[in-house]
């Protein structure tokens, strides 16, 4: 395999930390994921320099012989195929490249409804438990502990189901 200084030119004025910098990174890129500088590039302009996720973190760009910035865009790739994805933010503890290592497809999309829901779940269940309580009180019935218990997971589970929520989270 070419090594990146093969397959790289710095951009004119770039100063030489940057140069090493950027050579390090190409290599472990070329050697982690198989994709070239060049395919590096594309990927940074075809995401306008933005982490593909959230699209509010700026990578530094590679034509940028200031290299300024605080940081390159990861490249995300598929830990089963080694396939690249995208380029993402990463390198802390708050980046869509960790969020999206640490969760998995779905808990993801459940993430998403849930953040889509105008009224939350949960909250919800706390008013329908409320108003059955108060409905049972007014026909002389007094709901204990394991009685609302119930009706708090009848309440909710139908509409987990509509997202995809696991039947069984014991």
């Amino acid at each position: 395999m070419a090594s990146t200084v093969d397959l790289w030119t710095p951009p004119e004025g770039m100063r030489a930390p940057h140069v090493t910098a950027w050579r390090t990174f190409y290599s472990r890129v070329l050697d982690v994921y198989g994709i070239t500088p060049a395919e590096y590039r594309l990927l940074y302009v075809a995401q306008k320099g933005r982490c593909w996720i959230c699209r509010k973190a700026k990578g530094i760009h590679p034509d940028d012989p200031k290299a300024g910035g605080t940081r390159r865009l990861g490249v995300d790739h598929d830990h089963v195929t080694g396939a690249v994805r995208g380029l993402l933010c990463s390198g802390g503890d708050k980046t869509c490249n960790r969020v999206i290592g640490w969760l998995d497809a779905p808990s993801l999309e459940r993430a998403a409804a849930y953040l889509r829901s105008r009224r939350g779940q949960s909250a919800r269940v706390l008013q329908e438990v409320e108003r059955q309580r108060s409905l049972a009180e007014g026909v002389g019935v007094s709901l204990n502990q394991s009685d609302l218990d119930a009706l708090a997971v009848a309440f909710l589970w139908p509409l987990a189901a509509v997202h995809g929520w696991p039947e069984d989270m014991s």
